[in-house]
């Protein structure tokens, strides 16, 4: 039984980044829009444990404008 930490996860994650990356470059893609479904889902779950993160991002956004 394999088990995951947040090591493990964030570690996947650069991996997924990479991957994009190397196929933007090898296809000489400039402009790629990839929108990471499963990365907004886990923020999602992120946020609804940890209220505080949530109430900090949506300070951080009304100070951005």
């Amino acid at each position: 039984m394999k088990i995951q930490n947040a090591f493990s996860q964030a570690n996947a994650a650069s991996e997924q980044q990479d991957d994009i990356g190397a196929l933007s470059h090898a296809f000489s893609i400039d402009n790629f829009d990839y929108i990471d479904i499963a990365r907004d889902e886990r923020l999602v779950k992120i946020t609804a444990r940890w209220p505080l993160l949530s109430e900090l991002a949506s300070d951080a956004a009304e100070h951005k404008v």
